[in-house]
């Protein structure tokens, strides 16, 4: 019998891939100070998008791909959201060592943005290499 909606069964093959849930061994927990610089990164970030900070303040800590999409951001769609008051949640992961995925929620004078950073270890320094905000 045709389903009616037009959609007939999918033909799936399951295949069995051992991927651990977890890491095998976890990572210990960034230090506070890790995680409140990252935090600074973030309002920074959503500050460039917006077209309140320069996007040269942050030619050390962005790569220059990033950097530039937000630079770009700025001057076609800035957000208007006036001063940024804060982050208000902060999660971080760490996929594997000497790489940070971190996401934020910014609140700024009118609304809330998300911003969600990869950063990569670089001797005893981070680097964001990815930035992406909403």
């Amino acid at each position: 019998m045709a389903d009616p909606a037009g959609q007939g069964e999918l033909a799936l093959e399951w295949r069995s891939r051992r991927v651990p849930v977890v890491p095998q061994q976890p990572l210990p927990p960034l230090p506070d100070d890790l995680q409140r610089w990252i935090a600074r990164v973030c309002t920074a970030v959503v500050e460039v998008a917006a077209a309140e900070r320069p996007a040269s303040q942050l030619y050390r800590v962005i790569r220059p791909g990033p950097l530039e999409r937000l630079q770009r951001r700025s001057r076609v769609a800035p957000s208007g959201n006036g001063p940024v008051r804060g982050v208000t949640s902060l999660r971080v992961a760490r996929p594997r060592p000497g790489v940070i995925e971190a996401a934020a929620v910014v609140r700024g004078a009118r609304r809330y943005q998300a911003v969600a950073l990869q950063l990569r270890q670089r001797g005893t320094a981070w680097q964001v290499t990815a930035a992406e905000v909403r």
